[in-house]
């Protein structure tokens, strides 16, 4: 099954993980058919010789370039209607895909014509060399459960049906949640499959700046709003939207610090 793999990068984005990551996704087991990096503005000229030089092999690569920096969502958004293939696999700049991430996730779309939405656990790897997980439910009911109370998949393992969610508009630009946001629109359609995998599918290096992002007004803001959306389609009630709202009020205001702590040590598990 030929399939896409969709991927931003931006001005702030180091080469050495960059590289790391692009060639994790030419060493895999399969092969994408085709991969799209959307540049969200101006980029390093490291990485921008790097793309120009890249052999890539049989797989064909697009770069699309934006003039200015738009954000993640916009990016992707742009990244869909350059790709070819129906299922798109969700690549970040700086993060390893292990070797056989599209071969497993790709035999599961083989295997299952419904399925729509596939992701897995990412391994985290924190400044410190403590090493953190992030594990899903695996099956479609626990899934749509789960994502009352958090984002159900991990959004850098992610691969999906394009049309899915072109169908949709793509990506909330408006969000700072944007794949949680895209994930619920998904879950209104009872026809929708979601699954994930148990098997880790993304190794990551977490630092500090991912639970700087995870705080302020603006992150509050939309999570309010994506949440109030939920209480009007009536998967939460009032009390789970007020207790929500709440906890991410109080957990967006902590000193990145202990908003880190309450990560690993709560919403994360160690093995």
């Amino acid at each position: 099954m030929e399939f896409s793999v969709l991927m931003a990068v931006y001005s702030g984005d180091n080469f050495g993980r960059f590289k790391k990551a692009f060639e994790s996704i030419l060493n895999q087991t399969l092969p994408p058919s085709q991969i799209v990096v959307v540049k969200d503005g101006p980029i390093s000229s490291m990485i921008e010789e790097y793309l120009g030089s890249i052999n890539v092999g049989c797989t064909q690569l697009e770069v699309v370039a934006l003039p200015k920096n738009s954000g993640l969502a916009t990016a992707l958004n742009v990244g869909l209607k350059h790709v070819k293939y129906p299922v798109v696999a969700r690549v970040d700049s700086d993060d390893f895909n292990l070797k056989n991430r599209f071969e497993l996730q790709v035999s599961e779309f083989i295997a299952d014509e419904r399925l729509t939405v596939l992701s897995g656990t990412v391994s985290e790897k924190h400044q410190d060399d403590s090493i953190t997980y992030r594990r899903l439910p695996s099956r479609d009911g626990e899934i749509r459960k789960f994502l009352k109370l958090r984002s159900p998949f991990n959004h850098p393992a992610v691969m999906f049906k394009k049309e899915a969610v072109l169908s949709l508009g793509g990506y909330n630009m408006d969000s700072k949640v944007e794949d949680y946001d895209l994930w619920f629109r998904l879950s209104k359609n009872k026809d929708v499959v979601f699954k994930n995998l148990s098997d880790v599918l993304v190794d990551m290096d977490v630092e500090d700046g991912m639970y700087d992002r995870r705080g302020g007004w603006k992150y509050l803001r939309s999570y309010a709003e994506l949440k109030n959306n939920m209480r009007k389609e009536k998967v939460i009630s009032f009390a789970e939207f007020i207790l929500s709202v709440f906890g991410v009020a109080v957990s967006s205001h902590m000193p990145s610090w202990m908003r880190k702590s309450l990560y690993i040590t709560v919403l994360r598990k160690k093995e």
